[in-house]
């Protein structure tokens, strides 16, 4: 990942979870005698903060001044926050807004992640 960047490495990925979302897996059950086709879908990605910033595209340093993948609060309002602000949650259209600013101190987003395609 450090030589060639996390979406190449994430694009086969990406592209295998598709296929199966869009294909599903067929197979056979011995007790009906009959075959069924299962759909598969990526539920939820878990990791530790590095890891998970490298991959989804943010700054992998803790002081950045949007440390949080999941909304747009600043360092200093996580400092006091106490409850989910709904206007604070990272959209679709902001994370790509960000990336194409490409100004890490305003957003914490350095790139779009191949994450972004999947359906």
């Amino acid at each position: 990942m450090k030589i060639c960047g996390p979406n190449v490495v994430l694009k086969p990925i990406v592209v295998e979870v598709n296929h199966l979302y869009e294909n599903g897996v067929t197979i056979y059950d011995q007790g009906l005698g009959e075959r069924k086709n299962i759909k598969v879908a990526l539920g939820t990605l878990r990791g530790e903060n590095l890891g998970q910033h490298c991959i989804m595209g943010f700054a992998e340093g803790f002081t950045a001044n949007f440390p949080c993948i999941m909304c747009s609060m600043s360092k200093e309002e996580t400092k006091t926050a106490v409850s989910e602000t709904p206007k604070k949650i990272r959209s679709q259209y902001q994370l790509v807004r960000d990336a194409e600013l490409m100004n890490l101190s305003a957003s914490s987003v350095k790139f779009l992640t191949y994450f972004e395609k999947l359906t």
